[in-house]
């Protein structure tokens, strides 16, 4: 059985049926043309139309090993699809390296080959945690890449004694004068003395409602802006945009997340990834992350921001 190629002497469990379908809520790239090298879940299909028929048994033994070489991923799912005059095979393997779980099945066969799969046990690595599609929860019920922000009401001034401020910009490389990679030293010189600080972020809340969250991450560095104020934007998309006006205005973006009305839609830049969470079909927060955040890390990071 193909999954067997997966298995470690440790690790190895009666193997159970997986019939190939993504397991992972991520967009499937095109191998020859990547659109997002550094996506995680990494999630690929290649095309081997006019392949050596000789060569496709050997291929399809040594995918699992490929795919497990992909050692930065926590997340992966890879479809091969092979094609030559003999006839067609069609193989998709995944691993989720937060459960400890992979697996491998050819979906389509026109030529003599077994079409059994399966999925078995492989190392669990610490730093992979959680499958993305369940990082967190919906809006108001808890943070991850599907939650929010809170903040204090329009106009007051907070138990610290620090008045909420004008604060606005647009998405790019940060949100407005909260860029990414600044320092924390940077942060306090250009923002002040935070409202309150907490699970390594510093919280700013808007004069007209809402907070702005800049998180320090390695090197002390800013890692994630986020907020949830109506005084910022990511070009024509603003807190409450509808669904509808954020597919038509955002370019090339990709589904990250999604629960029933509950979205993360995000926008890979050059060194940076805009995201966009939505509630019940309207946007609730804007985001800016570094793209050396794996979506494990980021979900943590996003998950602490409401806290």
């Amino acid at each position: 059985m193909l999954a067997a190629a997966f298995a470690s002497p440790a690790a190895a469990q009666a193997p159970q049926q997986w019939d190939g379908s993504n397991p992972f809520t991520c967009t499937l790239q095109d191998g020859a043309n990547l659109q997002d090298p550094n996506a995680d879940p990494f999630c690929v299909e290649y095309d081997h139309s006019g392949i050596d028929p000789t060569a496709i048994q050997q291929l399809l033994s040594d995918g699992p090993n490929q795919l497990a070489a992909t050692a930065n991923k926590c997340f992966l799912y890879r479809v091969d699809r092979f094609t030559s005059p003999l006839g067609e095979v069609d193989t998709a393997m995944f691993v989720n390296k937060a459960t400890g779980t992979g697996g491998s099945a050819v979906t389509k066969a026109t030529i003599p080959i077994p079409a059994s799969g399966g999925t078995i046990s492989v190392p669990v690595v610490q730093g992979c945690t959680g499958q993305p599609q369940s990082v967190g929860g919906p809006t108001g019920g808890g943070g991850g890449l599907l939650g929010g922000l809170s903040g204090p009401s329009p106009g007051v001034k907070t138990r610290s004694g620090v008045s909420c401020k004008n604060r606005s910009g647009n998405a790019k490389s940060g949100l407005g004068r909260a860029r990414l990679g600044l320092t924390r030293k940077a942060v306090l010189k250009r923002f002040g003395k935070p409202t309150r600080r907490a699970r390594g972020y510093y919280h700013y809340c808007l004069r007209k409602g809402g907070d702005l969250a800049i998180h320090l991450g390695r090197h002390s560095k800013t890692d994630v802006v986020m907020t949830n104020g109506k005084s910022f934007h990511a070009g024509r998309v603003r807190i409450g945009s509808r669904l509808t006006r954020v597919r038509s205005s955002l370019h090339h973006e990709q589904v990250l997340g999604h629960r029933k009305r509950d979205w993360v839609l995000g926008v890979t830049h050059r060194r940076w990834r805009l995201l966009v969470g939505l509630s019940k079909n309207r946007v609730v927060y804007i985001a800016a992350v570094s793209t050396k955040l794996s979506f494990g890390k980021l979900g943590k990071v996003l998950n602490n921001a409401s806290r």
